[in-house]
């Protein structure tokens, strides 16, 4: 799991000029912290917007084209698994830990 105080906010601040961050929202309650990433370290965030034609396809398309994924949601932690992107889970749940027993780390 990636602590959101102690590694995650530090790695977005340190790396904001080398790598390119896109928020991917999996609900709109997620875009909260849009406001949270501003706030504590000024980051501007592009935010993902899937087209409604091609929902699925437009996240399986951006989660593909990942270097590496830092996710919260279940499902986008399992698809960057299963698309065998490089990813980090910030939990929320039980059910996302479960997923987190094989943890990469940035």
């Amino acid at each position: 799991m990636v602590p959101v105080e102690e590694k995650l906010l530090p790695f977005l601040e340190e790396n904001r000029d080398k790598y390119e961050f896109v928020f991917i929202p999996g609900s709109p309650e997620d875009l909260k912290y849009i406001d949270y990433f501003r706030v504590k370290i000024g980051l501007e965030l592009n935010v993902f917007q899937p087209d409604a034609e091609n929902f699925i396809g437009g996240y399986l398309k951006i989660i593909a084209s990942c270097d590496y994924l830092i996710a919260s949601r279940y499902h986008f932690i399992l698809l960057g698994r299963i698309l065998n992107v490089p990813t980090s889970a910030i939990s929320y749940s039980e059910k996302t830990d479960r997923l987190t027993v094989f943890q990469q780390s940035p």
